[in-house]
């Protein structure tokens, strides 16, 4: 291996740059080779992943449709696209194109849906109701981000609560039940 391939591998942020093997064999070597150790787990997780990102764009949209629809403008119902259907949403680049390539150079996944259209000379007040077209579809995210946590909060509380046995009102501080009893006693 010539100096300057040295001198990239050990700047680089190869794992395997301290002891002189190349990435790609260091890749083939390690068990985060793409396509293998595939789990159940792993492929449930991309999977509920993709359909959450999915359903909390559509979500977006159309909660920026149905405020211009309450709001005199009927432009996103008339093109259909007041509805949950994915496909209804789907812009090539943005919602498939982007995402992939943004995961393949190894950067966070991004992406987005096709804009619902808006006629804001159909709006019965054009300053104040374009104006909440804009901020529905922040409330709905919001909205999505709130049911998350509640989601969690409540899962990983049933999880714990399953964990250490239901209807236990004790802390969870780690302490057998009989020595919480006494852990007042200890100097």
């Amino acid at each position: 291996m010539n100096r300057y391939v040295t001198m990239l591998l050990s700047h680089s942020n190869n794992p395997a740059a301290a002891t002189g093997i190349p990435r790609r064999q260091a890749l083939k070597r390690s068990k985060g080779t793409p396509g293998e150790g595939m789990t159940p787990e792993h492929l449930f997780v991309i999977v509920a992943y993709v359909s959450i990102v999915i359903m909390s764009i559509v979500l977006h949209e159309v909660a920026h449709g149905w405020v211009a629809y309450r709001c005199g403008d009927d432009t996103a119902y008339l093109m259909g696209r007041l509805t949950l259907n994915p496909l209804k949403h789907v812009d090539l680049f943005m919602t498939i194109l982007l995402p992939a390539m943004c995961i393949y150079m190894g950067f966070p996944a991004f992406g987005g849906a096709k804009p619902v259209p808006v006629n804001p000379y159909r709006l019965r007040r054009p300053g104040i109701d374009d104006r909440l077209v804009s901020a529905a579809g922040v409330a709905a995210n919001l909205a999505i981000v709130d049911a998350g946590l509640v989601t969690l909060t409540f899962g990983n509380a049933s999880a714990v609560d399953r964990e250490a046995g239901a209807g236990d009102p004790t802390p969870r501080t780690g302490l057998r039940r009989d020595d919480r009893a006494h852990a007042g006693d200890r100097v």
